[in-house]
């Protein structure tokens, strides 16, 4: 973080991080398949899971995005998981009213729900490692900036699973690319699935400073974004993915913009959705 920025965390942010200074690379294995749990489900519409190998901040929700913007016409049903509140799905119906929006942790329900109201394709957010629902085509993100060979897996590291899982991917999003030949090169260790790259672009933001919420898996693509464009980030409070700052929390947040004499803070569609009061920074997705 740059030594202008002042900044503050969530309780639980800095737990997050204290573990992190604690890590061991000790292999994981995602559990195997229960017996109680071999029933799949699934419904006769085309379904397409898109997931991640690790906790979040990969960027999975913009794709989920840019998918709608260009399926408008289709009847489309997203299927969330409701974790933390559901802020994404909150934001997804916001944002595509038309679009059948689904957030429960029985998601299985909700194939049979999107089958009722007529959906012609059934997304599946977050569904990689949900062994329990079919899907036709499995979609994975990766934070290409992050190597894959580098990584931990859980408890000691943010990864589900070893990236050795990426075998049974159909299709791999490489998003924060350095060098497409350079992020290619390392998915070919783990897959032979067709690859595609993309790159989140901010709009031009207004004002020299600024004040940041951000409540991301990975905070520091969107903090770089912002200070691209010339911004000098003077205060910023980092949350978990999908956590809401307390009361206490977000007053020192605000008493500090107020300090500093910021008036505009800046955050994600999916921050704006989780606290009210907020606009957050539009935001494009360039897909190659």
């Amino acid at each position: 973080m740059n030594n202008d920025t002042e900044v503050y965390y969530t309780f639980s942010k800095r737990l997050e991080i204290l573990w992190e200074r604690l890590f061991f690379k000790i292999p994981f294995q995602f559990p195997p398949l229960r017996k109680r749990d071999q029933e799949v489900f699934r419904v006769p519409v085309p379904t397409i899971s898109i997931g991640n190998l690790s906790m979040g901040g990969v960027g999975k929700t913009p794709f989920i995005i840019w998918l709608l913007e260009r399926l408008d016409g289709i009847k489309v049903a997203v299927l969330h998981s409701g974790y933390k509140g559901g802020d994404e799905a909150k934001m997804l119906a916001a944002k595509f009213p038309k679009a059948f929006i689904w957030s429960n942790p029985k998601r299985h329900l909700g194939l049979e729900a999107a089958y009722q109201w007529g959906a012609e394709l059934i997304l599946i957010d977050d569904g990689f490692q949900c062994r329990r629902l079919h899907r036709d085509l499995d979609i994975v993100v990766l934070d290409a900036s992050q190597k894959l060979a580098n990584q931990r897996t859980l408890p000691f590291g943010r990864l589900r699973e070893s990236p050795k899982a990426l075998l049974r991917a159909d299709l791999i999003i490489a998003n924060h690319i350095e060098s497409r030949e350079q992020a290619i090169l390392e998915i070919r260790n783990y897959s032979d699935a067709p690859v595609l790259c993309m790159r989140p672009v901010l709009e031009k933001i207004t004002g020299s400073n600024a004040a940041v919420f951000c409540g991301l898996g990975n905070p520091k693509h969107f903090l770089n974004l912002i200070r691209a464009q010339g911004v000098l980030i003077k205060v910023c409070l980092l949350a978990l993915d999908h956590e809401k700052p307390n009361t206490k929390t977000w007053k020192r947040f605000l008493d500090a913009c107020e300090r500093h004499q910021i008036s505009q803070i800046l955050c994600t569609e999916k921050d704006a959705a989780r606290v009210s009061g907020l606009t957050p920074v539009p935001m494009k997705l360039e897909v190659f």
